[in-house]
């Protein structure tokens, strides 16, 4: 193997395929989410949760965040503490800011 395509040039190759699979499962989730938000905005809940959740599968953090508050207000499903919290959690863990800042105030 020549010094061209030694380790160095493998490891790029192979990060660079990890990182263009991670780019497209963001877009489909972001674009999944679109929907999503428009849904919400006019109270289609059922719409919105339904949307939501698919994206927050795929680990869209800002999905989760609202995946967690439908189901901590009781939004287009059953109203369930449980899992909005855990929702929640999923997605201030990931960094979402709004996700954060719901968590702290259980944190009074």
């Amino acid at each position: 193997m020549s010094k061209y395509f030694g380790r160095s040039f493998v490891r790029a190759v192979v990060l660079s395929a990890c990182f263009t699979t991670l780019n497209v499962a963001h877009a489909q989730s972001d674009k999944q989410s679109v929907g999503a938000y428009a849904a919400y905005e006019v109270q289609d809940y059922e719409t919105a949760f339904a949307g939501f959740l698919k994206a927050a599968e795929m680990g869209y953090a800002p999905a989760q965040y609202y995946v967690g508050r439908m189901y901590y207000l009781g939004q287009g499903v059953p109203k369930d503490e449980a899992q909005g919290n855990a929702w929640t959690l999923k997605a201030a863990e990931q960094g979402d800011p709004d996700a954060q800042y719901v968590m702290g105030l259980h944190l009074d």
